[in-house]
C-alpha cells in the first residue's frame, strides 16, 4: 500500500484548516473616529482669483482648537489650551454622520447642517473642502486641512 499520497493529503489538509483568518480592515468611520484633529492649514479658492492662504491670519486661540468625531456620531468641537472669548465654552458638540460612499463628512452644529467633502484622509492627515457663499455673491471653497494631534 501506497502511503505517500495520503500524507500528500493529509498534510494539505492540516495547512488549509490551520490557516488564519485576517481580520477585516477598520471602515474609513472607524478610522476617523475617536481621535483628536488639529488644523494645520486653510486655503481659500475663488473662481478667477489667487489662492489665499487663510490659516496665517488665524489669531493663535483658533489654531490650538481640535475637533473629534466620535464613534457614536458625537462631533465635538474643543476649544484647546487657549480661548478667544472666556466665556466660551470648553467644549462645544454636535452630530456627525459620512455619507454613503464614505466621500464626505456631514456635521451638525450650532443648528446648522455643514457638508465636507474628503480631499485626503490618512491616519495622520485629513483635509476636508467645503463651499459657500461670500457676502458677494460667489461660491468660495475652503480646504482644511488637520493633522492628528
Amino acid at each position: 500500500m501506497n502511503t505517500k499520497p495520503n500524507a500528500v493529503f493529509l498534510l494539505l489538509l492540516l495547512l488549509i484548516s490551520c490557516k488564519k483568518d485576517t481580520p477585516p480592515s477598520p471602515t474609513r468611520a472607524q478610522l476617523l473616529s475617536d481621535k483628536s484633529w488639529l488644523l494645520s492649514s486653510s486655503t481659500l479658492y475663488a473662481q478667477n482669483a489667487p489662492d489665499v492662504d487663510a490659516y496665517s491670519s488665524l489669531p493663535s486661540c483658533i489654531k490650538d482648537n481640535t475637533i473629534e468625531f466620535a464613534s457614536n456620531g458625537d462631533y465635538l468641537y474643543d476649544e484647546g489650551p487657549t480661548k478667544c472669548k472666556v466665556m466660551d465654552a470648553q467644549t462645544q458638540y454636535g452630530s456627525w454622520v459620512l455619507s454613503a460612499d464614505e466621500t464626505q463628512i456631514i456635521v451638525t452644529f450650532n443648528g446648522s447642517k455643514k457638508s465636507y467633502v474628503i480631499q485626503e484622509f490618512t491616519n495622520q492627515v485629513l483635509r476636508l473642502r467645503f463651499s459657500f457663499a461670500s457676502t458677494n455673491g460667489f461660491t468660495l471653497m475652503q480646504d482644511n486641512t488637520y493633522k492628528l494631534k
